[in-house]
């Protein structure tokens, strides 16, 4: 249960969802990095649910 609670803790300091959620069809939903690619990567080596979910298509 820590894995997935750090897992999650970890996705949120990395990104940040910009857009609507209760809109289906907008175009600008996305996730933005808010840290570098390589600091994701450290933290994919860290925690193994970071990594299935960031792994996934976003």
């Amino acid at each position: 249960m820590e894995e997935l609670k750090k897992g999650i803790k970890l996705f949120q300091s990395a990104y940040k969802f910009n857009g609507d959620l209760k809109q289906i069809f907008e175009k600008d939903r996305h996730f933005e990095k808010l840290v570098e690619q390589k600091e994701i990567d450290q933290m994919k080596t860290e925690n193994k649910f970071f990594k299935f979910i960031v792994e996934e298509e976003l």
